[in-house]
């Protein structure tokens, strides 16, 4: 998948029809990869080997918008995100860095001079839902009368519905807060999982006998605080092989460590190998227990060897 940054520097050059679709896509999650699913159907019913692309946000647009204090958690960052597109079978990708000036175009600028004379747009497909352009004044509406005065295909997409209510970042945002990973699971399309960069610690876990990997996952949301049974992709060499861990989201209660936000850090299971600066992806599998601060170090690994054999089990039951 090509990813440009800038409109003026996308090139359409192969000359094929061009789709695209727009949106925020946190978490791309089921209702996101049912919009791409259309999106390229509709694009191959109408249109001969056309080409596809997705407009979208580096920074989603509320972590700007929005008052300090409600300066909501994304589900994925854009790396996340972008690989998760690029699975999905789309061909570019237009990453969109949301600034004042961006903020400021209207729905109906949008259309005229990124839709229609820039990109030059055999159609797009727009989500059930998605209103754009500033103020959020733009909508379906608005699309199809440009539409038909230019010659291009508008499309309103459907909506992906599990339990009756079309699926949302919203929704799934929810269920993690209470801890249900299953039913984010159902939603997702997939289990919940953090993208990050293994980075130096305070190696606390080291002189405890359980050498930790702290992941620096960006802005990404987490689950409550506590002890998880995770996957750990992106350390093996061989990429068949599997490798789990037992993961902490939390504040280390038990040596009083000032923290402005949560850390993650995961013990992986019969694996001793230097692994700072690899990208890893942390699938959460399940929940051990809640974060809870010990009176002693004697305690706390006492309690992590119970965590290990409670998540060796988990995994002896659901191989």
């Amino acid at each position: 998948m090509r990813i440009f940054r800038n409109i003026d520097n996308y090139d359409n050059e192969s000359g094929q029809k061009l789709w695209v679709t727009l949106g925020t896509f946190d978490g791309m999650h089921l209702g996101h990869r049912f919009l791409l699913e259309q999106l390229k159907e509709y694009a191959s019913k109408i249109d001969e080997n056309p080409r596809t692309l997705v407009i979208t946000f580096e920074i989603h647009p509320h972590l700007i918008l929005a008052d300090t204090e409600q300066k909501p958690r994304p589900i994925t960052t854009a790396r996340h995100k972008l690989k998760m597109i690029e699975q999905s079978g789309i061909d570019d990708c237009l990453l969109i860095d949301f600034t004042e000036k961006i903020a400021n175009i209207t729905a109906e600028q949008f259309i005229e001079d990124w839709l229609i004379k820039k990109l030059k747009i055999s159609g797009i497909v727009l989500g059930y839902n998605n209103r754009f352009g500033c103020e959020a004044k733009g909508d379906f509406k608005l699309l199809k009368k440009y539409a038909q005065k230019y010659g291009f295909h508008a499309i309103l997409a459907k909506p992906k519905l599990i339990d009756g209510l079309p699926v949302s970042s919203t929704r799934i945002k929810e269920v993690l807060k209470n801890g249900n990973l299953k039913t984010a699971e159902k939603m997702l399309g997939r289990r919940f999982s953090v993208l990050g960069i293994i980075t130096a610690g305070e190696r606390i876990g080291r002189k405890l006998g359980f050498p930790t990997a702290n992941v620096e996952f960006g802005i990404e949301f987490l689950p409550p605080l506590g002890v998880y049974g995770v996957e750990v992709k992106g350390i093996a060499e061989d990429t068949s092989k599997k490798y789990f861990g037992v993961a902490n989201i939390g504040f280390r209660p038990t040596f009083h460590i000032n923290r402005d936000r949560p850390q993650l850090e995961v013990f992986i299971l019969d694996f001793d190998r230097n692994i700072y600066g690899k990208e890893v992806e942390i699938i959460f599998l399940t929940k051990i227990r809640d974060e809870i601060k010990f009176d002693s170090i004697e305690e706390l690994r006492a309690n992590i060897e119970k965590d290990i054999a409670t998540f060796r089990n988990y995994l002896a039951n659901n191989s």
